[in-house]
């Protein structure tokens, strides 16, 4: 059968889609109403006569879509309900997709489709019988890669309810009991909390020495909460005590806007909350001067320093992250520093916090947008486990972490391959190359 060449101008008159607000619309109706990138509501009218082609002309312009009944095409769209007799609307359907319409997208603040440029585009078809086979075999193989992509999408919540309960097993002493049974305490929880809090009184008296010696302000004395907590639900091995015991709980600042000498060539990395994201962090999206330190609230906390989002959009309050760079951050973090603390004990610490996210966020206040305060973290209960224990903790959530980032980055991998196939396939289908085939060449016509 004889495959031919023709431009969609020749084939197809691409119609204007009508306006149909919300307020007007019928939404007890069973009607699919389209906008440029899909349903977008339902109607008891249609404005098209059957199967129907949309094409986004406004927005998301060039996407298409289709419907296999009447529909309204709202004013954001193109449409095609007029196939003749010599056209699958299935097939046609496919093509349109195939031929990536959105590359005729004009700049502007909102995208746009001239359906000129669109009419240009040249597409290969075969006979009706064919297109009726290769629809067919498209549909059939569209169905397995959305059963393939549902699939994968339930990845990413299981990967995470793994690490949210690795976190709940580690921070509760449930993932190290066997751990507990064969390695007798050494060094007691309440000994090592209370060698800690000395460390810390330690180290002021030594700062305040040294800015008396250079002719500086003194720092102000830390409030080191050091009385131990009772614990019920714990091993008995294990202690708590506020966050504000192990860390200085601090936050940063954010330099005049209206300052560009305190930003322009900054290279102090100023770290945002909408940056505190579950994860280390190595750079930072803005940068500010040594002035804007020198004359406004900012400050540069250590690398290691753990943060915890206390307010901001979405999901990122409550969020945590770990400093790998010296770096300054805005008001709305809360910076835990203590500098005498070691890798494990820290790490075991921004594990703990990790685990409670939801906490947190329960724990927050206000109205519209519930925000965290420093006292609030300050006042957060730690559960302390010994430090020869900590070691086994962060051993093992390490190695299960490491376990599930490998699952998560073939997913990723997975993912981006399945979204690659329809396109491959869309390709071999209109080379004529699918399904068996009668014709012999492509004729131009």
């Amino acid at each position: 059968m004889t495959w031919q060449v023709a431009t969609l101008g020749d084939l197809f008159d691409l119609k204007y889609g009508k306006s149909l607000p919300e307020r007007n619309r019928m939404s007890a109706g069973t009607v699919p109403v389209y906008g440029s990138n899909g349903v977008v509501g339902h109607h008891d009218k249609a404005i098209t006569s059957g199967p129907t082609i949309i094409v986004g002309r406004k927005g998301s312009a060039g996407r298409v879509a289709y419907s296999e009944t009447p529909c309204w095409p709202i004013d954001t769209t193109y449409f095609i309900d007029d196939f003749g007799e010599s056209h699958d609307s299935r097939f046609w359907a496919y093509q349109f997709t195939s031929l990536r319409l959105d590359e005729f997208e004009k700049s502007s603040a909102i995208p746009g489709l001239n359906r000129d440029d669109a009419y240009t585009r040249e597409c290969v078809f075969p006979g009706l019988d064919e297109q009726h086979r290769i629809a067919k075999k498209l549909d059939h193989i569209a169905v397995h890669l959305d059963d393939i992509r549902t699939r994968l999408e339930t990845i990413p919540a299981i990967i995470k309810r793994f690490r949210m309960s690795v976190l709940a097993a580690a921070c509760s002493g449930r993932l190290t009991a066997d751990w507990r049974r064969g390695n007798p305490v050494v060094t007691e929880s309440q000994e090592w909390v209370r060698r800690l809090i000395e460390s810390r009184k330690k180290r002021f008296l030594q700062q305040q020495a040294k800015a008396l010696a250079e002719g500086k302000r003194a720092p102000r004395q830390p409030v080191i909460p050091d009385q131990l907590i009772e614990v019920n639900d714990l091993p008995s091995s294990w202690s708590e005590c506020p966050l504000a015991t192990l860390f200085s709980v601090e936050t940063g600042g954010t330099p005049s806007r209206k300052n560009e000498s305190y930003w322009q060539d900054g290279n102090i990395p100023w770290v945002k909350t909408g940056e505190v994201q579950n994860c280390d962090i190595f750079d930072a999206e803005e940068h500010i001067t040594s002035l804007a330190l020198t004359e406004s609230n900012a400050k540069v906390f250590p690398a290691e320093t753990l943060l915890i989002a206390m307010y901001g959009e979405g999901k990122t309050r409550g969020q945590v992250g770990r400093l790998k760079i010296p770096a300054a951050t805005n008001q709305a973090c809360a910076a835990l520093v203590n500098e005498d603390l070691g890798e494990v004990a820290r790490s075991y610490a921004y594990y703990f916090c990790l685990g409670q996210y939801q906490k947190l966020r329960d724990d927050s206040v206000g109205g519209n947008q519930p925000n965290l305060n420093l006292d609030k973290v300050k006042n957060w209960i730690v559960a302390v486990p010994p430090p020869e224990e900590q070691t086994e903790i962060v051993r093992r959530v390490g190695a299960m972490f490491k376990q599930a980032d490998a699952i998560e980055t073939r997913y990723r991998k997975a993912k981006t391959f399945t979204n690659k196939l329809m396109p491959s396939v869309l390709a071999k289908a209109f080379r004529g190359e699918l399904v068996e085939q009668g014709g012999e060449e492509v004729q131009h016509g």
